[in-house]
């Protein structure tokens, strides 16, 4: 097991990413506890329970500073969201509106896990839109603790380019501890834990050795080719998953690019059809990310014997190559009961379901394997 996992201990549970490119999904967060609180300004409001408890933790450490916060906003539904850019049209502009509240639907508000942060001084609540030169030095002083509490500042200074939000000293987002700290001392917004830097290549994709495909289990057209002075030393990798740099590669090349490699290298004599052109064309513009994390082989986890835990919590990316868990072909428990765990979200579910036991029942394969079963415990 050691041998082929990696050391991935930061739990995402939290790590839902809501932004103009990803809007909310109410699905995501129907796991979660919700729970009435009073804000800033009396009014009953909503906010997911853990992220409420760890908000309680970081608001007693402020307080051992003299510093007293309070939540002014929490979950915010749709009505209420565009009931807040209309205020602030009328308050502040809509030009202001547009940048700092976000489309409705857009919101990290829509989750109960973001949290805008009041100040109060003087026993009175400080309004950090018409108080900004008062209140963000003293909520600055809570910037460098956050992720001890599991938050993050979501919205920090030149973020802007990325999370299209302008500085928002006051929003705090909930993402869980471990990822709070990984984000806060790699100095990363929550986009860069899922948007990868290609470094300047056209794609990131994985080497493959999971997939057992070394250049001994080819034939002789694969064999001349990848053996060449040219890609001997290249690192052949599986186009099973792959990330691609869309904007750069569409620049590059096209489809009659990659047609012309399949006709005048390989002579239309591929092995792996589209992973060879792309390991021809691509083989010095990769970024290799760990295929035990993001394009583990079924059949390889489970000759390695990892655990369903494992697999739900620590494995981003499964790959059933060949036989499908939909098929009835073969059981490897683990794998197909997780696989079959996502297929139950899905509005496909009884569909599958009842495809599968349908073939199942009627797939001689499966009776072979369950007399064969039925001897094993026999003996």
């Amino acid at each position: 097991m050691q041998n082929i996992m990696k050391n991935d201990n930061i739990n995402t549970t939290y790590a839902i990413l809501v932004n103009r490119k990803n809007p909310y999904n109410a699905k995501d967060y129907e796991k979660f506890k919700y729970i009435n609180i009073k804000s800033t300004d009396n009014r009953e409001i909503i906010v997911e329970n853990i992220t409420y408890k760890h908000f309680l933790e970081l608001k007693d450490e402020m307080e051992k500073e003299n510093v007293i916060i309070g939540i002014k906003h929490a979950l915010r539904d749709k009505i209420e969201q565009q009931s807040l850019y209309e205020q602030f049209c009328i308050k502040y502009g809509k030009d202001y509106a547009d940048k700092i509240v976000c489309p409705v639907g857009t919101s990290e508000h829509h989750t109960g896990l973001a949290l805008d942060i009041e100040v109060k001084i003087d026993n009175e609540w400080i309004s950090n839109n018409d108080n900004f030169d008062i209140s963000e030095p003293i909520l600055k002083k809570m910037h460098p603790i956050l992720y001890k509490y599991g938050f993050i500042l979501r919205y920090p200074k030149n973020g802007e380019k990325t999370t299209k939000v302008p500085y928002e000293p006051w929003h705090i987002r909930y993402v869980g501890k471990e990822l709070a700290q990984y984000l806060y001392e790699n100095e990363l917004l929550l986009e860069d834990f899922y948007n990868i830097n290609f470094e300047g290549n056209d794609l990131a994709a994985c080497e493959d050795d999971c997939g057992n495909c070394v250049p001994e289990h080819y034939g002789p057209m694969h064999k001349k080719i990848f053996g060449s002075e040219k890609l001997r030393n290249h690192r052949y990798f599986n186009s099973g998953v792959l990330l691609l740099n869309i904007e750069q590669m569409r620049h590059k090349y096209n489809y009659k690019y990659y047609m012309k490699i399949a006709k005048d290298v390989w002579n239309y004599k591929m092995e792996a059809p589209d992973q060879d052109i792309l390991n021809y064309v691509h083989y010095d513009s990769v970024k290799y990310v760990p295929f035990e994390i993001y394009n583990l082989f079924a059949r390889i986890a489970y000759y390695c014997d990892i655990k369903y835990e494992t697999l739900r919590d620590k494995i981003s990316i499964i790959h059933y190559a060949w036989y499908k868990p939909w098929d009835g072909k073969v059981t490897h428990y683990n794998l197909e009961k997780l696989w079959w765990d996502y297929a139950k979200l899905t509005p496909f579910y009884l569909e599958l379901a009842t495809k599968f036991v349908d073939e199942t029942i009627s797939d001689n394969d499966a009776e072979k394997q369950i007399r064969e079963l039925n001897e094993k415990v026999k003996n």
